[in-house]
């Protein structure tokens, strides 16, 4: 499933010109492994989304948390532009057996001629890692990484995608 994304420039202000990117990571690639006899389903309702970025001429990086929340390092700005976690359900039918959540990382975010690395993936916690085993029938799977802006970095639009893998164990 994928998102458009955006990118601009924003116009010349007393200070200087400033670059304004919207960086997402909005496309999922979903991919589901479930033993026959069970059934398991996976849906990402809610693409990760780092939302709009003003460069500063310095690299830095945009952290999202799973549990929703944003910061910076380096000299990058936010803007007003939505942002949010990423999000996929996960459900199994009874009788319950432990589900492998995996995210893969690292992923990639591209505008066709420049790109970005996303890292530091982690999911349902903020220190919860790349993968983590629940039995539950449904889990609701919030999900958190890094995007890593260069310097410089081309405004323009940039979409990526990541796998999240659910094995009924």
């Amino acid at each position: 499933m994928s998102n458009k994304d955006k990118a601009e420039t924003a116009p010349q202000n007393k200070k200087g010109k400033f670059n304004k990117a919207v960086i997402r990571l909005s496309a999922l690639t979903v991919m589901s492994l479930a033993s026959p006899a069970m059934a398991q389903s996976i849906a990402c309702p809610q693409p990760l989304n780092f939302g709009d970025v003003i460069t500063c001429g310095s690299a830095g990086t945009i952290t999202i948390t799973p549990n929703g929340g944003r910061s910076t390092t380096g000299c990058l700005s936010t803007a007003s532009a939505p942002f949010s976690n990423g999000r996929c359900i996960i459900t199994q039918s009874f009788p319950l057996r432990p589900i492998q959540i995996t995210v893969s990382s690292p992923a990639a975010m591209t505008n066709g001629t420049s790109s970005m690395s996303v890292n530091n993936f982690n999911i349902i916690t903020a220190a919860g890692g790349t993968s983590t085993t629940v039995t539950a029938p449904f889990v609701d799977v919030p999900i958190g990484a890094s995007l890593n802006v260069g310097n410089p970095q081309a405004s323009g639009l940039y979409n990526g995608t990541f796998t999240i893998n659910a094995v009924l164990q």
